[in-house]
């Protein structure tokens, strides 16, 4: 088990669902969920059954203790931890979105993307230069980048009319 990560280009909602309600995978239709306390990262995308364009990007974020961590380094490089960032609870700041978000589902909506795809942009010569604290901090280093590489894409294709789908 793991997070897998899907962000989309364009997202049109089609209708509500139940849980018994399949979306017709083949023929670009998702379904995508709102995680409370999230709601706000969805930008008022609703749950529901979304029709998606083919331009994508797919990844692997990780195990869930492993994305967990490279959340941790991510909120190293900006000089906090995740912790002090959920109990805080600020209103900006980069990645904040990303961070304080649910760590297994959801969906962050086009303009969330848009704010987090600057983000990215803005801090990657330092994200590139990041030295994790600590043991395996070469192994970290790479795994860091990767992660950090593939979230740029994601948010980047994302923003405008798409979403950042967290299954």
């Amino acid at each position: 088990m793991g997070l897998d990560i899907t962000a989309y280009a364009t997202a049109t909602f089609l209708r509500p669902t139940s849980e018994d309600d399949d979306p017709d995978y083949e023929n670009g239709e998702v379904r995508l969920y709102t995680i409370h306390p999230f709601e706000r990262h969805a930008d008022g995308l609703t749950e529901g059954v979304y029709r998606v364009g083919p331009e994508k990007v797919a990844f692997r974020a990780g195990s869930y203790s492993g994305y967990n961590r490279w959340r941790a380094l991510l909120a190293e490089l900006i000089g906090t931890t995740p912790e002090d960032i959920w109990e805080a609870n600020p209103e900006e700041g980069p990645f904040l979105e990303l961070i304080h978000n649910s760590d297994c589902k959801g969906v962050i909506g086009p303009t969330t993307c848009a704010k987090l795809a600057k983000d990215f942009a803005e801090w990657n010569d330092r994200a590139m230069d990041f030295e994790p604290k600590g043991r395996d901090a070469d192994d970290l280093r790479e795994y860091f980048r990767r992660g950090y590489k593939n979230w740029a894409r994601a948010f980047a294709i994302a923003a405008g009319n798409g979403a950042v789908h967290l299954h």
